[in-house]
């Protein structure tokens, strides 16, 4: 989830000191903060002072007083030996929140170590190893963490029988006896393993139907086949090879009996490892200790005393969120929340914990295997489920910007939604209606909220069931603004103007036409700012105003807008007039579209722009010369000469005096030309853009 609720009273920290062998560990735990994951279910965040170090450990605490929350063993994807990441295995089963399973050998088909309960089946049984508990919950809705023990039987039709060691079990060696868990056994495997492969390779097998009817005998090797649907395959070793060579043939009814203990009805059980709390108190690690111990990602399940509150539990380990922990250290965080007894999980890169965000889907990973790796596809997890009924929407998330700027249209939208039992319900199947609390119905259109003033408001929700939901927002006044632009598209003497700004921040924006101030030069122009408020065939259009431009015989009509002291402007370049476009300090021009490159660039001096005359004028086939001895420029354009000394503030046309506000100037040994004298001497048209400060130079026909 992306944030948790903060809580002041959670600042006081619970201090649990424990003895776990000869090493003195003490926990120190600090609630960050909180949230409902579903009914009954809590999702934790808590620091963590153990070893001299600092961790985060996550926490999906569960009430099963609350008859929504249940918790599910989830298979790989689907089945045994075929694994699968914890966030596939809750988002296939609707989990809202999960967690690793049971330990597994990687080098193996892909088999839990411990019992589970399947969807009240059992599907696994424990190891014959001594030291291994499992973690479950009962018909009566109470969790227990013990020890199991398997049994079971094959009865041939003649009396005869074998003991059954295990349900869909893997290899392994038993560790009080160190004697291979397939000697001499009946291995049974169920449609839930569904690998090819089983056990031994060197072993018998037989083909049992649902009813009990022997259906295939192979003493010389396993059967080519994954265990059919509704059937049994019993793997047979040594002596068991032995009794079904004596005892059953194709055809017969072999009755197969078998169960663990203790039996009370198990709704759910998955298997673990050693504990790691006992009676409340860290209990010493000792089961393979060798090889488990190290400062680890951890996981683990916990159970209070009355077996009414479950805990899952999951640090992150070699990563900057936590270095992991010692398996005493562990036991000590563990046994600190006050649980009274608590199962280890796998861990390390199996260490995986997920839980939905309100409105969500789908699951986010919010402990990571170690070294943030990718999350291992393994055998089996624990998911948290919601039983509760669904409802309609109670509650949910707007997406749009919670600061704008005056003038800003902003869309708002419904982005997540929830019952009351936090069920996920699609945006898209709400019908609802927005307003806000500051300028009511005036200042939206249908989506789209305007930002009439700067000012605090809040936008509204309102669902046709009657849930509200808000988002508080500010608007900024246009001091906020950094740029003003239009995106603009024409057709004939139409032209349409988008209003876009780009805020201090950088964020880009649309602005409402309306509270733009619009003028037109070198034409008249009909303003439509309202059209864009109406849904076209494609949905809503973006915000723009539309010009219909009569022009007034210039050479173009330029369109302005200001806002907040910012102008952008568009120009309508009318056909007929050669351009020639400079930009103030930079050598590339244009004329009439074609790139060049002049040895001096415009300037801007005394507030006056002054433009390479040369460049200019022989551009439009003027002729220019420089008159040394009095260091003037002669120009002679349509029928005119034009005399301009360098330095003053005089022109002489046809033999004339005319006066120059800035006169012409010398800059690289080229004469430069005030903007303004170029517009009424010479009788060219001449737009200049501050924006940019971008010269546009038109030549009347």
């Amino acid at each position: 989830m992306k944030s948790l609720k903060k809580y002041s009273w959670l600042v006081l920290a619970l201090v649990a000191v424990v003895l776990v062998s000869d090493d003195a560990y003490a926990a120190s735990l600090k609630e960050n903060g909180r949230t409902q994951v579903s009914p009954g279910v809590i999702r934790r965040e808590m620091s963590v002072q153990v070893g001299g170090r600092s961790h985060i450990v996550d926490v999906i605490q569960v009430d099963l007083n609350n008859p929504y929350a249940s918790l599910e063993v989830m298979a790989g994807a689907g089945s045994y030996t075929r694994k699968d990441t914890v966030s596939n295995m809750a988002n296939r089963t609707d989990a809202y929140a999960a967690i690793n399973g049971d330990f597994f050998n990687m080098n193996k088909q892909g088999a839990p170590f411990g019992p589970s309960v399947v969807e009240g089946t059992l599907q696994s049984s424990p190891l014959e190893s001594i030291g291994l508990y499992a973690f479950g919950i009962d018909g009566n809705r109470r969790a227990h963490i013990e020890s199991f023990t398997f049994s079971g039987g094959a009865y041939a039709k003649d009396g005869a029988s074998y003991p059954i060691s295990g349900l869909n079990k893997t290899d392994y060696i038993i560790n009080h006896t160190q004697v291979p868990s397939h000697k001499d056994s009946i291995q049974l495997y169920n449609d839930f393993w569904t690998s090819p492969s089983r056990g031994l390779a060197t072993s018998g097998e037989v083909l049992v139907s649902g009813d009990g009817r022997v259906e295939k005998i192979s003493l010389n090797g396993p059967l080519p086949i994954a265990t059919p649907k509704g059937k049994f395959i019993l793997q047979v070793n040594g002596r068991a090879k032995d009794f079904i060579r004596r005892h059953v043939a194709v055809g017969d009814t072999l009755k197969l009996d078998y169960r663990i203990a203790p039996d009370r009805n198990w709704q759910f059980l998955i298997g673990g490892h050693a504990l790691l709390v006992e009676h409340g108190r860290p209990k010493l690690y000792t089961l393979d200790a060798n090889t488990i111990d190290g400062k680890r990602a951890r996981s683990a399940a916990a159970i209070s005393k009355d077996g009414k509150t479950v805990y899952l539990l999951a640090t992150e380990g070699r990563n900057a969120k936590s270095g992991g922990m010692r398996l005493a250290e562990w036991a000590a965080t563990v046994s600190s929340f006050g649980v009274e007894t608590a199962i280890n999980l796998d861990g390390g890169g199996s260490t995986t914990m997920v839980a939905r965000e309100h409105g969500e889907f789908k699951n986010t990973v919010i402990a990571h295997p170690e070294k943030n790796g990718p999350e291992r596809r393994i055998v089996n997890g624990i998911g948290v489920m919601n039983t509760a009924p669904r409802g309609p929407i109670q509650d949910g998330t707007i997406a749009g910007p919670s600061s704008l700027v005056l003038g800003e249209v902003a869309t708002y939208k419904l982005q997540k939604a929830w019952d009351a039992n936090f069920h996920p319900i699609q945006p898209s199947s709400v019908g609802y209606s927005l307003t806000d609390t500051a300028f009511g119905e005036g200042a939206w259109v249908y989506s789209r909220f305007l930002s009439p003033a700067a000012g605090k408001t809040s936008v509204i929700l309102t669902a046709k069931t009657g849930a509200e939901i808000s988002l508080p927002i500010t608007v900024y006044d246009a001091s906020a603004l950094e740029d003003l632009s239009f995106a603009a598209s024409k057709n004939g003497n139409r032209v349409t103007l988008a209003p876009k700004g780009k805020t201090k921040a950088g964020r880009a924006v649309e602005l409402d036409p309306n509270q733009i101030n619009w003028s037109v030069q070198n034409g008249e122009a009909a303003i439509d700012t309202e059209s864009w408020k109406m849904p076209g065939p494609d949905g809503l259009k973006a915000p723009a105003a539309t010009f219909d431009i009569v022009p007034d015989g210039r050479a173009y009509v330029a369109i302005e807008g200001l806002f907040g002291g910012k102008k952008a402007a568009y120009v309508l370049e009318l056909p007929g007039f050669t351009k020639v476009a400079m930009t103030v300090g930079q050598s590339n021009y244009s004329v009439a579209g074609e790139s060049k490159t002049m040895d001096t660039t415009p300037v801007i001096e005394r507030n006056r722009t002054l433009v390479p005359l040369r460049f200019l004028m022989e551009s439009y086939g003027a002729e220019v010369s420089w008159r040394e001895e009095d260091r003037t420029a002669v120009v002679n354009y349509r029928g005119k000469t034009i005399e301009l000394p360098a330095g003053r503030d005089v022109a002489m046309i046809d033999g004339e005096a005319a006066a120059l506000d800035v006169g012409s100037t010398l800059r690289d040994n080229r004469t430069l030309v005030p903007l303004r004298f170029v517009v009424e001497t010479m009788g060219m048209d001449v737009y200049y853009v501050d924006r940019d400060r971008s010269i546009f130079i038109y030549e009347r026909p």
